[in-house]
């Protein structure tokens, strides 16, 4: 397996597009990160139709001629769209239910921002970047099985004809794709940490877990989905796919409501439960190890199952 792992590394330092990709994209990727999150704006966006006033120091008022298409509340470039209605602020919003509560609350009765807006998610940094970074790792990911669909056919019928047995043989690709990921994002994000002495009640080895977690989940769903296409083009379509539907219906990039079909669809991927991690974290909570450990073994049982399927496909 070692002998594999070496040969792995030598054909991509030996690619010269390809290794300067899994050298720079992963550290370029958490630097971006990191500026992202640092920029996050954490006031409110609002479009504004009519007369308004409110004494909100985060509450950020663009006035409009009109209410605006709703693709401008998707695209983000407002939070929420008001229209006073008599005495009434009309609310249009695209965060759910519990965000249009709360800032009803802030228009039309009175309460401050802090009041109105205590009990939803606080992100931090952590918790942001985890999110930027759980659409990022799965991508690269995905980009860096290119051995793996190159080897399908005979020459991995002749690798597995020696003595490397077709767990280790997965495990090889696996470990690579990981090694990639996680090194150069742990060192970069933690190195980060230090520096810009980030205001995080993370620790140096909960943001190592969370990073590990995510990189494994990163290599080994590529690897399940490397292990049913029979092409790099389709595997690339189907992962490019599921990877950016689920990291914005989880809420990886936007808060979701924490109640409704929109909360229950959240919790049908994994990311959903390594951002909430996150986020415990950074509000003092206890954070939930038990579901980053099903995380883990569900990305063993991938990796198995991805082996059980190259196995029959050899046989």
């Amino acid at each position: 397996m070692k002998n594999l792992v070496q040969m792995i590394f030598y054909r991509l330092q030996h690619n010269t597009i390809y290794f300067l990709l899994a050298l720079f994209v992963p550290p370029v990727v958490v630097i971006a990160a990191l500026i992202y999150t640092n920029n996050i704006e954490q006031t409110i966006r609002l479009g504004v139709v009519g007369d308004f006033t409110i004494q909100e120091e985060n509450i950020k008022v663009e006035s409009l001629e009109e209410v605006p298409p709703l693709s401008k509340l998707v695209q983000g470039k407002y939070d929420a769209v008001v229209e006073k209605k008599g005495d009434v602020y009309k609310i249009q919003t695209v965060k759910g239910e519990e965000f249009r509560s709360s800032l009803d609350q802030v228009l039309n009765h009175g309460k401050s921002m802090e009041e109105a807006f205590q009990s939803g998610e606080k992100r931090g940094v952590i918790s942001n970047l985890t999110g930027f970074l759980s659409m990022l790792t799965l991508l690269i990911g995905s980009m860096m099985y290119k051995f793996y669909y190159q080897e399908k056919g005979a020459i991995e019928r002749r690798i597995l004809a020696t003595k490397i047995s077709h767990i280790q043989y997965s495990l090889s690709h696996c470990l690579v794709v990981f090694l990639i990921l996680f090194v150069p994002t742990i060192i970069i994000t933690l190195f980060a940490k230090w520096i810009l002495a980030m205001p995080t009640l993370a620790t140096y080895g909960q943001i190592a877990f969370i990073l590990f977690t995510l990189c494994l989940l990163g290599s080994s769903f590529s690897f399940f989905i490397a292990s049913i296409s029979n092409t790099e083009e389709n595997g690339s379509l189907i992962s490019t796919m599921i990877i950016l539907v689920s990291s914005l219906v989880s809420g990886s990039f936007i808060e979701v409501a924490q109640s409704g079909i929109e909360n229950t669809i959240s919790h049908l991927f994994p990311q959903r439960y390594i951002v909430n991690f996150a986020i415990a974290i950074e509000n003092g909570l206890k954070p939930g190890y038990t579901s980053m450990i099903v995380i883990i073994l569900s990305c063993i049982f991938m990796i198995l199952i991805g082996t059980w399927i190259n196995k029959k496909q050899n046989e």
